[in-house]
């Protein structure tokens, strides 16, 4: 080899002769076909590793199969050149979180929490993860194994594998459930997709409201509460019963945590009552129609009387019917969802009271029904009795 020159020779009955050469890293290069007289023809293939993004311009290749190597059969003269680039490297996360719940159990003095990552890495690494202020760390575990790691300064260290796999991390702190409870800050050190959070409550409060992510649990009574103050204004008013704007509201707001078919046969007997007041005198001729209202009213007097016990017993001893619905939520189990989070995990907060207030609340509630149902009895009497109570059939006799 002479600078830039290979010279070869071939032995007698020799086919082939190969050899490997070096060239520098270049951004391009060319390829120019011997002329005629040198009495020999070339092939070139191009084989690319997937670093390098190689672009031709010249000489048009004559065959390209599935293994990467591209054919040249060049003539005298053509000329090909190489234009050769090496992409840059795209920049992105090589730790991912899959999954994060965090479940919230209230206690009388001590709040215990847990919280589970499924994370995914394509490297060994770690990951800082922040806890509240006094949290009290009790375990830590990696896909059921227990770590050893402690708090410093409320950050904890996760050793990540370079693999898929799932961490928990339990702690407590001495915050009990007041009236107004709301998760604490925890960060995870990086955004990351489908979040849960479920906060249990203790069986002796009473939930009034609820917020969090918009998939979550919904306190419906208050809508509930809102028709009835709609609907008491033109009760009072345009119905024919004894009954105030107040009373409306006051017996809509107890009869809510009882069955709707319970609310609905009251109003029934009490709006019937009060046409049945204004009824006009009987007509012989309708005298089985006037029977068969009577009776009707009968029945439907015996039915919200059955009503009016079940609110009362509902009230005194089940639980408060707030009507909570919403991503499988119930009045102990509350259950929020988000897809995507940032770092600091979504806050969620409850409003509830202790649970004998709403016993207190139903007792003063039972009390003034048991002594305006008195009046409202007395007075249905009145109507249900108004032009008699029954009207008996003359029956004539045939002339003899």
């Amino acid at each position: 080899q002479h600078g830039q020159l290979l010279s070869i020779a071939l032995k007698a009955q020799q086919q082939r002769l190969q050899w490997q050469s070096l060239l520098p890293q270049t951004p391009s290069l060319t390829l120019t076909a011997p002329n005629a007289a040198q009495n020999f023809s070339e092939v070139w293939e191009l084989s690319t590793a997937p670093l390098w993004h190689v672009t031709t311009h010249g000489l048009a290749a004559s065959r390209s199969d599935k293994t990467a190597v591209t054919r040249w059969h060049p003539r005298e003269g053509d000329a090909l050149t190489f234009v050769i680039k090496q992409p840059h490297n795209s920049t992105g996360q090589t730790l991912t979180i899959d999954h994060s719940a965090l479940r919230i159990t209230p206690g009388p003095h001590i709040t215990s929490y847990q919280l589970t990552l499924r994370i995914r890495s394509s490297l060994g690494d770690e990951q800082r993860i922040t806890l509240p202020a006094n949290a009290e760390l009790q375990a830590v575990t990696r896909n059921g194994q227990a770590l050893n790691l402690s708090l410093e300064e409320q950050h904890i260290t996760l050793p990540i594998l370079p693999d898929s796999q799932s961490f928990t991390l339990r702690w407590r702190q001495n915050a009990p459930l007041g009236s107004i409870y709301a998760t604490p800050v925890i960060d995870l050190g990086l955004p990351s997709i489908n979040h849960q959070t479920q906060l249990q409550l203790p069986q002796n409060r009473w939930l009034l409201l609820s917020r969090g992510p918009l998939l979550g649990p919904a306190v419906l009574i208050w809508g509930t509460i809102g028709l009835i103050l709609l609907l008491s204004l033109p009760l009072a008013r345009w119905s024919h019963t004894p009954l105030t704007k107040r009373h409306w509201i006051l017996l809509g707001i107890g009869l809510s945590q009882g069955p709707i078919s319970g609310s609905v046969v009251v109003i029934l007997w009490l709006l019937l009552m009060g046409q049945r007041q204004q009824q006009p005198p009987t007509r012989p001729h309708q005298k089985w129609r006037f029977n068969l209202g009577q009776i009707a009213l009968f029945c439907l007097t015996l039915a919200a009387c059955l009503a009016f016990f079940q609110a009362i017993t509902q009230g005194l001893l089940g639980t408060p019917g707030m009507q909570i619905s919403g991503n499988g939520s119930s009045a102990e189990q509350l259950h929020w969802y988000q897809d995507r989070i940032g770092s600091q995990l979504p806050t969620v907060w409850t409003l509830s009271l202790p649970l004998f207030i709403y016993r207190l609340l139903m007792l003063a509630w039972a009390l003034w029904l048991s002594f305006a149902l008195l009046q409202w009895l007395q007075w249905s009497w009145t109507c249900w009795s108004k032009n008699g109570i029954w009207q008996a059939f003359s029956w004539r006799t045939p002339p003899s």
